[in-house]
């Protein structure tokens, strides 16, 4: 079922250029920037893309995994980002 919007939790990571993306609850969904907000605003575009196409390919969007249940390594730090579709 299509949604308007979708909320998911997504894991960032420091590297040494700056911040990896991934979303434990979308495989393959993966994105970086070079500070905070800029990984922010392309995790955002990256999961709306890979949403858009999951859709399209009639893929089941299933919900999120709760903030709590997501295990981190050292250093790693889990957000909330929101897309409408």
């Amino acid at each position: 079922m299509n949604k308007d919007s979708y909320i998911f939790p997504a894991v960032f990571g420091k590297t040494a250029t700056g911040y990896s993306v991934h979303f434990p609850d979308l495989p393959g969904c993966i994105t970086v920037g070079k500070t905070l907000e800029e990984a922010h605003r392309m995790a955002r575009e990256a999961m709306g893309l890979h949403l858009w196409s999951m859709e399209k390919d009639g893929e089941n969007i299933s919900g999120s995994t709760p903030v709590d249940q997501i295990g981190l390594d050292t250093g790693e730090l889990v957000g909330l980002v929101e897309v409408w579709m």
